[in-house]
């Protein structure tokens, strides 16, 4: 099978897949994206689920993953010459705190902050704590 035969399948079969395995992927993700399950409302919940409603999501979806996989950003982190905040939270299972630190070394002006109890989405899981660290970081460099 040629290359762009097999691209062409596999943009075919990947929404389709997706489509199968969603509720489990999602299932996974969400427990592993929190550090805390019981912050997570019906709304929360809701919100997370509402875009796999629209027309065609499971091809977007795709299409992301396959994009995501091509891109090499490791190289590029030591050219930014702005200031950055990396936030993480130190339960972090999907982005490792170690990783967040990593990419902070990288960037010249990074600060990194690590917000205790909270996982892969701190700005929804303490929103108060994410919202002090990013306030105190804008007044910092503006």
């Amino acid at each position: 099978m040629s290359l762009n035969r097999k691209k062409n399948f596999m943009k075919r079969l990947g929404p389709l897949l997706i489509r199968k395995y969603y509720t489990n992927f999602f299932e996974k993700a969400r427990t592993l994206a929190w550090h805390d399950l019981s912050k997570q409302t019906p709304e929360i919940l809701e919100g997370y689920k509402k875009p796999m409603r629209a027309h065609n999501w499971d091809r977007a979806l795709w299409e992301f993953a396959l994009a995501y996989e091509t891109l090499d950003l490791q190289e590029e982190l030591g050219g930014i010459d702005v200031p950055v905040l990396v936030l993480t939270g130190d339960d972090d299972r999907i982005v490792p705190p170690e990783a967040s630190e990593k990419i902070a070394d990288e960037i010249s002006h990074a600060e990194l902050v690590v917000i205790a109890n909270a996982g892969h989405l701190p700005h929804e899981e303490t929103p108060e704590e994410f919202l002090e660290v990013a306030n105190n970081f804008l007044e910092e460099v503006l």
